[in-house]
């Protein structure tokens, strides 16, 4: 993109691609779920998504362990092969470990705190 020209057309051209891959995107998984092909395999991922918070921090501690100073200072020193094998490592770790917390409790534990602070009272925590 170094032609003063063609920059602009070529940024705008990029903008545009990049917004009908996304739309495509959406409309494939859409359409991948309304025909039931999905389903099943979503499913899978549903405590995940239960324990949204708890899962969203414990990934950014993580993280923070991992990369940052106050860890193993990580960052810029992993190449693309072993950020990408990390994150799904650790996507599998939270994948497993939000399922057996939901076979035990009724919520995660954030999302736990975060209901009894919303309501003002202390809910039971394990299941029946």
């Amino acid at each position: 993109y170094k032609d003063d020209f063609f920059n602009p057309v070529w940024l705008k051209l990029m903008v545009i691609c990049d917004t009908l891959f996304g739309l495509f995107y959406m409309w494939f998984i859409a359409w991948l779920w309304f025909t039931g092909k999905l389903t099943g395999f979503l499913k899978r991922f549903q405590p995940v998504g239960k324990m949204a918070l708890s899962n969203y921090i414990f990934q950014s501690l993580i993280g923070v362990l991992i990369f940052s100073g106050i860890g193993f200072s990580m960052y810029q020193k992993m190449s693309l092969l072993q950020c990408f094998l990390t994150a799904t490592v650790l996507f599998i770790f939270q994948v497993v470990l939000s399922q057996l917390w939901l076979q035990y409790f009724k919520f995660g534990p954030l999302e736990w705190c975060w209901r009894c602070l919303s309501y003002g009272k202390l809910f039971s925590i394990k299941k029946d």
